[in-house]
């Protein structure tokens, strides 16, 4: 897919849930993957033709045994290149190791958080419409919880919203368009977890029957419809104890 429809697939995500706007301060968490990647570069690629100002702050959580020099040389080329601005690099804290041995993931979400919330504004992540899909399903499955990765997320506690502008778009997408117009990167992919890899796997086994099936639960979470909860009823009717919990 050509750059123009993907960013024109980012606006509408932008669009469709307010994600942004006129004068905010953009953190973008940069990994060294195409998904955050694709996203700063889209974000930049878009000041020009918009009729609204940002900024883009980006910020690299450095991990444990990574190569802070490495990340450096890795981003100066990228930023001579699409003249992007300056790469912060924030050192995991030391209280987030344990953490991060067992969620990286969420070690680094975390620091992130804490770290951007000095100042007031928004963070970018790259979750692409697979991350969204596979997370809610998760939830469901192993937590029975309704939590989809929400594209549009204010903080309660922290000067902070969370914005998923890859919302529209599948990992594979974006992973073709760095290699297409020759973007760097460090790593191709973070690996699946060992249930979103189950789950993957059984939404590929039903693509005969549907073709798009996560599209098909993107929008299921999207539009849920309160009535067909399965809510307790606050009237007087009889109580019947459910067999299954």
């Amino acid at each position: 897919m050509k750059e123009h429809n993907l960013l024109k697939i980012v606006g509408q995500a932008i669009q469709d849930y307010r994600m942004i706007q006129d004068g905010d301060i953009l953190w973008v968490g940069v990994s060294t993957a195409p998904k955050s990647i694709s996203l700063l570069l889209f974000l930049q690629k878009r000041l020009s033709y918009i009729p609204i100002s940002y900024t883009l702050r980006p910020i690299h959580i450095l991990t444990p045994n990574e190569d802070p020099l490495l990340i450096e040389r890795w981003y100066t080329t990228l930023q001579n290149r699409f003249s992007l601005p300056p790469l912060i690099l924030s050192p995991l804290p030391k209280e987030g190791h344990t953490l991060y041995h067992h969620n990286p993931r969420q070690a680094i979400l975390q620091t992130l958080i804490h770290t951007c919330s000095s100042t007031p504004g928004k963070l970018a992540l790259g979750d692409s419409l697979e991350d969204i899909t596979l997370s809610a399903l998760m939830a469901l499955i192993y937590h029975r919880r309704w939590a989809p990765l929400l594209p549009h997320y204010p903080l309660h506690h922290f000067p902070l919203a969370i914005i998923r502008p890859l919302a529209y778009l599948f990992e594979r997408q974006l992973l073709s368009y760095c290699q297409e117009y020759h973007i760097p990167f460090l790593r191709p992919s973070t690996p699946l977890s060992k249930g979103k890899s189950h789950l993957f796997s059984l939404l590929e086994d039903i693509r005969p029957l549907t073709p798009n099936p996560l599209h098909q639960v993107f929008a299921a979470f999207r539009n849920p419809k309160k009535e067909y909860f399965l809510q307790k009823e606050t009237t007087n009717a009889p109580h019947f104890q459910n067999p299954f919990f």
